[in-house]
């Protein structure tokens, strides 16, 4: 099963080549001097720059603010054999 950093961390990830979403993500990345490195090789184990994936997703695509892509998208996944 994959955390929610790892999600965190592919998403944007996968996006960054894209013609529709990529030059967003760049000047996002530049506009909080942050390199494509973040996306390209995450460190899932560095809790800052999880922060700052989670929060580049949040601007770009409305991750956690209910917006957007992830409108009505759950926070946080119960789990098996969790309510």
């Amino acid at each position: 099963m994959s955390s929610e950093d790892e999600m965190v961390a592919c998403f944007p990830g996968g996006e960054l080549s894209s013609r529709r979403f990529g030059q967003r993500l760049r000047s996002h990345l530049t506009a909080s001097g942050q390199t494509e490195q973040l996306l390209t090789c995450p460190d899932l184990s560095d809790a800052g720059a999880n922060l700052t994936r989670r929060a580049l997703l949040a601007a770009t695509r409305g991750y956690g603010e209910n917006r957007d892509l992830f409108e009505n998208f759950p926070l946080t996944s119960p789990g098996p054999g969790r309510s």
